[in-house]
C-alpha cells in the first residue's frame, strides 16, 4: 500500500474513531414532556437499543445494534490491521468482510434516521419535545470519517490496476 495513502488516512481514522467514541457517549435525543415541567431524557445509541428490547421490538433492536455499534467497531478493528499493516490469520476473511459491510454502509445512516424518526414527536407540541443530541452528530461524523478511510485505503491507482 502507498505510504502517503496511509498517512494521510490515519488522522481521518483516528479523528472518525473519536466521533464514533463521543457518538456513543453524547446523546443522540432529548426529549421533554410539558418543557421540560415534568420529563426531560435523554436518549443514547446504546440505550435505544435497550429500550427496543425492553419494548419486544427484537429485530430492530438487532438492527441498530448490528449497524450502528457492532459492525462499525469490525470496521475500524479491520481498517487498523490495514493500517498498522498487520497480517492476522484470516486477513483475507476480514478484508472480504469489510467489503461486505461497507456495501451496506448508508445502513448506519438510515438505522439512525429511523431510530430518530420512530422517537420523534412534532417539534412544535406543547406537550411533547423531543430534538436531536450532539451524540446524532458525531455519530454522523464518524461514519463519514470511516467511509473516506475505507476509500484511501482501498483507492487503486492506475498503476496498480
Amino acid at each position: 500500500m502507498n505510504g502517503n495513502r496511509k498517512m494521510a488516512a490515519i488522522p481521518i481514522y483516528l479523528a472518525s474513531l473519536v466521533f464514533f467514541v463521543l457518538g456513543l457517549m453524547y446523546p443522540i435525543m432529548q426529549t421533554e414532556i410539558a418543557m421540560g415541567l415534568l420529563s426531560s431524557t435523554d436518549i443514547y445509541l446504546t440505550s435505544s437499543v435497550t429500550l427496543l428490547f425492553e419494548k419486544n421490538e427484537y429485530f430492530l433492536g438487532v438492527i441498530i445494534l448490528l449497524f450502528s455499534i457492532v459492525f462499525p467497531i469490525l470496521k475500524y478493528l479491520v481498517l487498523a490491521t490495514k493500517i498498522i499493516g498487520i497480517k492476522l490469520p484470516g486477513s483475507g476473511i476480514l478484508h472480504i468482510l469489510l467489503e461486505i459491510i461497507n456495501k451496506w454502509a448508508m445502513l448506519d445512516v438510515f438505522v439512525v434516521s429511523l431510530l430518530i424518526l420512530s422517537l420523534k414527536m412534532d417539534g412544535h407540541s406543547m406537550i411533547l419535545w423531543s430534538g436531536l443530541g450532539i451524540g446524532t452528530t458525531y455519530f454522523a461524523a464518524s461514519i463519514v470519517g470511516l467511509l473516506v478511510t475505507t476509500f484511501i485505503l482501498s483507492y487503486k491507482s492506475k498503476e496498480q490496476v
